[in-house]
């Protein structure tokens, strides 16, 4: 019998992955030390894990328009069974808030807010950042304002619209984005589109995060395709998350890591 494609991948990724004592780069243990073990760095607030377990329980029902479904076709379903689908992983999320305490960056996008976790893990970590979250479906961004907004920090917005109409005038406005989130569309083709636009507007120490890189033979390659834009000195593979840094003061380096 035939291994599954993904079980594939996973094994591999698990036979070629590097563990803390096997990783030579300083900045590379580093990121793998505090980034995706949190050594160092404060714990996310409780109210992360509270907030996915009320939305895990909430039955609810909500009528939206998923990216993939034909034009005007809607569908309707409990709230608890979107987070389900949509909603970033505990362990992904306890990542990113620890991503934005060790990076501390100025600005940031978040590309997919979905309910919201990515964007209330990011803007915790950096309080102090400005946390731009863009979501394209009209009736998902109304329940996350809804719900997340009196829980957010100040720097907090959430905005609706198509990434490739909001993204070119973010891009180019004040104040190049320090860090990049790609959450929002899993299509081969979209994921290189985007990441071809964001790489080169990143600020001088910037990052794209891309999630999902493992979920299909599309994103994987979109993945592959990225990492070797010229634009990028470090390439870091976890199962989950590919991470790109433009930073030219990091040596060309590409890990592929694992997340404990």
């Amino acid at each position: 019998m035939s291994v599954p494609w993904k079980l594939r991948q996973y094994l591999s990724h698990l036979r070629k992955a590097r563990g803390p004592f096997r990783l030579h780069s300083p900045f590379v243990f580093t990121f793998h030390q505090r980034v995706l073990r949190g050594r160092g760095l404060p714990s996310p607030p409780p109210l992360l894990q509270g907030l996915r377990r009320e939305w895990l329980q909430d039955k609810a029902l909500i009528t939206h328009h998923p990216l993939g479904c034909a034009e005007g076709r809607e569908l309707s379903e409990p709230v608890a069974q979107l987070a389900r689908r949509t909603a970033i992983s505990g362990g992904d999320t306890r990542r990113l808030f620890h991503l934005a305490a060790f990076l501390k960056p100025r600005t940031v996008l978040d590309l997919g807010s979905g309910l919201g976790f990515s964007a209330l893990a990011l803007a915790l970590g950096a309080p102090q950042a400005r946390v731009l979250s863009l979501e394209g479906d009209a009736a998902v961004h109304a329940l996350a304002v809804e719900r997340l907004s009196p829980l957010a920090p100040p720097g907090l917005r959430f905005l609706q619209g198509a990434f490739r109409e909001l993204l070119p005038e973010l891009l180019e406005g004040p104040g190049r984005p320090d860090l990049v989130f790609l959450d929002g569309d899993h299509r081969q083709e979209e994921t290189i589109y985007l990441g071809q636009l964001i790489l080169p507007r990143l600020s001088r120490h910037g990052v794209l995060a891309i999630h999902d890189i493992h979920a299909s033979e599309g994103m994987l390659g979109a993945w592959e395709r990225l990492r070797e834009m010229p634009e990028v000195t470090v390439s870091l593979t976890t199962w989950s998350t590919g991470f790109l840094f433009v930073n030219e003061s990091l040596s060309t380096q590409h890990f592929r890591l694992r997340s404990w």
